[in-house]
Order: C-alpha cells, then structure tokens, then sequence
C-alpha cells in the first residue's frame, strides 16, 4: 500500500490577497475571509469575491476562487469553490462555513471542507472534513483566535492508496495600535513541523486605500499589497518574494451590499 500525505494542500489555509500582503497573519482580522470566525463581525449581509492565486509565477500554480457570504439574522455563511493545479494534477475545493457570535465578544467558526484531488496514476481522491476557529474580539481594538483542522476526514479513495490529512494549528492577533494602523500576528504548526510565522501591518493613508506590509518565516518571505474600496467595490492586490523560487501574486474583486 503506498501512503501520501497531502502536504501539498494549502486550499485549506486560505491565501486571500490581503492574507498574502500581511506575511499570512490573517486568521484573527475582522472581515477577513480566510478565517472561519472572523465572518461573525462583517458588516454586510451580502457579499461576492473572485480572487486568483498565483505562486512564482507559475501558471500551473495558480488557484481561482469564488466566494459568496450572506448574513441571516441568527448566523453568518460564506461558501467557497477554488481550483488550483493543471491537467496532470489538479484540486478542486468545495467549503461551507457557519459562523455564530456566542456572546458580546466571542464568536464559533465552523468549516466543512470537500476536496477533490486527481493524480494520474490514482484518478480520483475525494476528501470531506472540518475546520473549527473560536474568536475573541475586545471592543474593535484588539482580538485573538484560536483556528485547527482536526485529523477527522473521510475519505473515497483508490484501495492501493493511503492518504494522511494533514492537521494544523493556528493562534493570531491582531491589534488597532491607531485610527489608520492594524498590527496583525500568527504562529502556525502542522503536523509534526517547527511552527511557522507570520507578522503584517495595514495602514490607511486615505480611508479607501489600505496599504500592506508583511513577513512570513521560515523561509524569510517578504510580501507587500494595496487596496482601493469605493462605496460597495473592493480591489486589492499584494506580492510575496520567495529568495530562491521567486515571486508570488494575488489579485481579488469584492463586492458588498
């Protein structure tokens, strides 16, 4: 029997481009849609995005995405399909996310994940398993979360194959240090991995223009990002440079009502 772990997969770590602008210190900001809790503090109940990926400019490592979020009155849901890869190897991910303020300041994200990936040699691997994310947010001045994906999956798979889920942690920060400036902080750890970091600032020189600066390590990966917001439109687009693979890219549409 020939085992693979799915070490490939960064599907199930969203990348937005914001994300990537801020070194990947995503998961505790507010109306951030990487992160399966932060959902709960959005202001619309409406919303559309279309993002695309690229890494070291590579078209066969690219990813497209679709999102759409609408808020009812007792619970906030945002649904996503991605697609990254190319005819040899391609994964397809389909998300739900549910998320629900428990009190004041503290909301429970919870994420069902299918992921369907084809290998040439083993067709098709289909994947169906959760994320689960707890926030704490304090005033719009400061929050923290806590955000996993358990090694619970279920698996339709060739019988010849193994496949490992691979299990990950993360705890981020964030902190409105000003009116205009956001500090945002994260360590992560999957698997049996050192951990991994990521620490970005926003600012805000004009209110519809954020501009991003971000650090993620190991490796040393510097990114940077700008965003323009007019009334219900949102652009955004960052860059990350990796010192021996080269540069990553991401480019995302929003729409808000």
């Amino acid at each position: 029997m020939t085992t693979l772990s799915l070490k490939s997969n960064e599907l199930l770590i969203y990348r937005s481009a914001r994300s990537l602008a801020l070194g990947g210190a995503s998961v505790a900001l507010p109306n951030e849609w990487d992160a399966p809790s932060s959902f709960a503090t959005t202001n619309h109940h409406f919303a559309v995005q279309l993002g695309y990926h690229n890494q070291y400019t590579l078209s066969e490592l690219s990813t497209y995405r679709l999102g759409v979020a609408y808020a009812f009155p007792f619970m906030e849901t945002r649904f996503h399909l991605s697609r990254f890869g190319f005819q040899s190897y391609n994964e397809t991910l389909i998300s739900c996310n549910f998320s629900k303020r428990l009190f004041k300041n503290l909301s429970l994200g919870i994420r069902i994940n299918y992921l369907s990936l084809y290998f040439p040699e083993a067709t098709r691997v289909s994947i169906l398993s959760p994320e689960l994310a707890l926030a704490y947010q304090q005033n719009e001045k400061w929050g923290i979360t806590f955000h996993t994906h358990p090694p619970l999956a279920i698996f339709w798979k060739p019988e010849a194959y193994n496949y490992q889920i691979p299990t990950f942690y993360r705890l981020g920060m964030y902190g409105n240090i000003s009116d205009i400036t956001c500090i945002v902080l994260e360590i992560s750890k999957k698997n049996d991995k050192s951990f991994h970091s990521g620490i970005g600032a926003e600012f805000h020189p004009l209110p519809s223009l954020p501009i991003r600066l971000g650090i993620s390590l190991p490796p040393f990966i510097p990114s940077i990002g700008i965003g323009w917001e007019y009334q219900r439109i949102q652009l955004d687009a960052s860059f990350a440079w990796h010192s021996t693979l080269g540069i990553s890219s991401a480019i995302q549409f929003s729409y808000s009502l």
